[in-house]
């Protein structure tokens, strides 16, 4: 029976061209290779293609049909730099399951089925790779959190604010034509017997169509709990006092109005915020195991537990756990020196890698850039020519406007991204060196995107506890003679 293949071929400049890695000499030597290796190939994608440009059409379009066609698992690729272009490719492609990967020129497989080194050099690339994406994801949220600090809400506004040039020239958020309506929804609600919905039905009747809708209970009910009208706002959790906004109500209004909605209304308390919560699952029922607060007797301290509230019996301390991965996965992963040479030899690559990875996100986002500069200037123009209504301007501008800033800060963040990367494969090279002392020296916060990185998906049953490490750690420990099939169940706890 022939194996099903797909075909991809890729040059990225006119000088490779002229060295024969032009496409017909790809697309012979793959077609050869799969005459020889009883494999069919059922489509073929190329594309030629530089780093530097935006996109690769060709490229998603294999990914599709691969999604489309499960059936169809194997990626047929003259070596390694023809597919995966920057460090994006390698956590793209570990998403598919079963997926074989022929490098044909390296004579290299990339599968389940590869040998221990080959899943370690692999592992490891996808590893830092997917490090360093959410690392970049990070320091893109810090950026947001920046603007907050100054004042300024980096999100579209609720009702009742639009953005506007000031005398200057510089936007700032100013109230709309629906601020007042706003103030009358509190001061009624406060002092009338009103339900979301008789509320929301009053307001339409006083002519409140919040950008130019029927004004709902829903809408009512999200106006009530948002505390931005006050004149601070909530960004990813966190409290801003500073606002540059001005407020439409007072904070004391605002209070009141709460306590009347929960006298109405019952409110789940907030749950204390727990180190491994939702980290744990129960082994029998799938659940997270959820975290409980217990003081200890004759005054020996209060213990965080993880218990399962479906199954009985499913009930390990915190200590406990954290001493498990302590000795039972920390311990395994000390390397000795030839894993570190590896290491460097990977994090060199990778370093070229994410180069590329940056100029392309760079080259895409200064592309998205202009092109809202240039809408932003034509709806302007548009609006001066009386094209376009006030309301339809303010709409389109302030959503222009937000993608364009969003965009502005990720610019920033990817041009300022190598050394953050260089520095998260320096300390896994450091990890792999002395993790189990490098452990000790963290904070709970720490310890957990510690175990993020080195486990997936912890289960316990009640009095075994099975810790399952990432791939890059797990063929590293196969190197090594240890269990791969993650770490051996501990003994029996209390």
């Amino acid at each position: 029976m022939l194996l099903k293949a797909v075909l991809y071929a890729r040059v990225s400049s006119d000088r490779q061209e002229k060295e024969g890695f032009s496409i017909p000499a790809q697309k012979k030597l793959l077609k050869e290779y799969a005459k020889n290796n009883n494999i069919n190939i059922v489509a073929e994608f190329v594309e030629p293609e530089t780093a530097k440009k935006a996109g690769r059409t060709k490229f998603n379009e294999m990914l599709k049909y691969l999604r489309k066609h499960p059936q169809v698992r194997i990626i047929l690729v003259e070596k390694t730099d023809r597919i995966y272009r920057n460090l994006k490719d390698y956590v793209t492609l570990d998403e598919f399951k079963d997926l074989e990967v022929h490098l044909v020129k390296e004579h290299e497989i990339i599968s389940d089925k590869s040998s221990s080194h080959e899943k370690f050099v692999y592992g490891l690339k996808v590893l830092m790779a997917k490090n360093y994406i959410d690392n970049l994801s990070e320091e893109i949220r810090k950026g947001l959190q920046e603007k907050c600090a100054q004042g300024y809400y980096p999100s579209s506004l609720p009702i009742g604010y639009e953005n506007k040039a000031n005398a200057t020239g510089k936007k700032e958020i100013f109230l709309s034509s629906d601020a007042p309506f706003i103030k009358q929804i509190f001061e009624k609600y406060l002092l009338g017997d009103y339900t979301y919905k008789s509320l929301a039905q009053e307001m339409s009747d006083a002519g409140f169509f919040p950008k130019n809708r029927q004004c709902i209970n829903k809408t009512v009910e999200h106006i009530l709990h948002n505390e931005f009208y006050t004149g601070i706002f909530y960004f990813k959790g966190v409290k801003y006092y500073d606002a540059k906004h001005p407020a439409i109500i007072t904070p004391e209004l605002f209070l009141k109005v709460q306590e009347k909605m929960k006298s109405k209304y019952k409110i789940a308390p907030k749950k204390h915020k727990f180190a491994y919560s939702g980290f744990i699952k129960c082994a029998h029922c799938g659940k997270s195991l959820i975290a409980e607060l217990q003081h200890g007797k004759h005054n020996s301290g209060d213990y965080v537990y993880y218990r399962c509230h479906n199954c009985k019996g499913i009930t390990i301390r915190e200590d406990r756990f954290e001493d498990a991965f302590y000795n039972d996965v920390l311990k395994k992963i000390e390397f000795p020196e030839e894993f570190h040479q590896e290491i460097i030899r990977v994090a060199k690559e990778l370093v070229e890698c994410e180069t590329v990875f940056a100029e392309t996100s760079m080259n895409e986002l200064h592309h998205k850039i202009q092109v809202l500069k240039r809408r932003l200037s034509q709806l302007y123009t548009d609006r001066c020519d009386g094209m376009v209504d006030d309301e339809t301007y303010l709409n389109k501008r302030n959503e222009w406007q937000m993608e364009l800033d969003k965009n502005l800060v990720k610019y920033e963040k990817i041009n300022n991204a190598s050394d953050g990367f260089v520095e998260s494969v320096d300390n896994l090279s450091n990890l792999c060196k002395n993790a189990p002392q490098h452990y000790l020296r963290q904070s709970q916060e720490q310890k957990r995107k510690m175990m993020n990185l080195i486990m997936s998906n912890p289960v316990f049953d009640g009095s075994n506890l099975i810790m399952p490490v990432v791939p890059a750690f797990e063929y590293a420990m196969k190197l090594k003679n240890v269990e791969t099939r993650g770490v051996e169940p501990l003994s029996k706890m209390d």
